[in-house]
């Protein structure tokens, strides 16, 4: 995955709000994952597609990270996690 990388949250997701978190589950694996602050942020924004480079900048914005290849390298981590756990899927991958 690379920053040009677009990506969707997966249809197959129930997601809701409870005490400020975000609590998600899977409806084919019926996992349950739980998302803090910026993991909702992320998810947030990801309701339509989005390159991992749109959301790096965001995050960087929106929470004041003061260097932005750490944001955009936790960004693909956390990413990554999400795309393991069939919670988003790679819409497009770059050229």
């Amino acid at each position: 995955m690379q920053e040009h990388t677009t990506l969707r949250r997966t249809p197959d997701v129930i997601a809701t709000e409870v005490d400020g978190m975000t609590l998600m589950m899977h409806i084919e694996t019926g996992k349950y994952h739980g998302l803090n602050a910026v993991g909702r942020h992320i998810w947030d924004r990801l309701d339509c597609p989005q390159t991992v480079e749109t959301l790096a900048a965001s995050v960087e914005a929106t929470f004041e990270v003061p260097d932005g290849q750490t944001a955009k390298s936790d960004v693909l981590t956390f990413l990554t996690t999400l795309i393991d756990s069939k919670l988003v899927q790679i819409e497009s991958a770059a050229p």
